[in-house]
């Protein structure tokens, strides 16, 4: 997994851009997140290949889940093979992504924190830890979205773990989505950029 060289359909993407970093026009035509712009940058700074990037990140996919799953205090075992199909074998395809996938699971742990704390007389507020693992949360994963556009959905998440009303809200546009996904897709191709999008991302 670490070593693999040349996996996937992205992968001359990927190795295309990092060996023209340097041109302008390549640089904007790909549109890549600042994040992964940066990251390119500061091998490329060194003369590195563009296997290195691949080996490091994997090495950082590998890292986020043992300390994800750590902290999360989940059986290791199950979840390593659950791992296997969900996270690392759609890694070999999605690059930029898999960044942000991977920096959510680990800060799953942050909003795990304990909740609530009772005071004597049964009062019951807030904890320290609540509001520390809310900010640690969505610091994380502004991490996620500097390497792909799609993490924003993490703070989506937060919020529909969190709140009842937003998951009816968020379930109920699921469905209503897909009973007029023919006509909100008719719509769509009035605008052929997004539409694209829309394409590789969603169908």
């Amino acid at each position: 997994y670490i070593l693999r060289t040349r996996v996937g359909t992205d992968w001359s993407v990927y190795a295309d851009y990092y060996n023209k970093l340097n041109d302008p026009f390549i640089v904007e035509q790909y549109g890549f997140e600042k994040g992964y712009y940066l990251l390119n940058k500061i091998f490329e700074l060194y003369h590195a290949n563009f296997q290195l990037i691949i080996v490091v990140l994997s090495v950082f996919f590998y890292a986020c889940f043992l300390k994800g799953t750590q902290k999360l205090k989940i059986n290791p075992d199950i979840t390593f093979l659950l791992a296997l199909l969900y996270l690392f074998y759609p890694s070999l395809e999605a690059l930029r992504q898999s960044v942000g996938i991977f920096i959510f699971y680990y800060s799953l742990q942050y909003i795990n924190q304990d909740q609530f704390r009772i005071r004597k007389g049964g009062v019951i507020f807030k904890s320290l830890n609540y509001y520390k693992g809310k900010v640690q949360y969505i610091m994380v994963n502004v991490i996620g979205i500097l390497f792909h556009r799609v993490s924003i959905t993490t703070f989506v998440y937060y919020f529909y773990q969190s709140n009842r009303l937003i998951k009816i809200i968020i379930v109920g546009g699921c469905v209503l989505f897909d009973v007029f996904r023919s006509h909100i897709e008719q719509l769509l191709r009035l605008f052929p950029g997004l539409f694209q999008r829309y394409s590789i991302y969603v169908t």
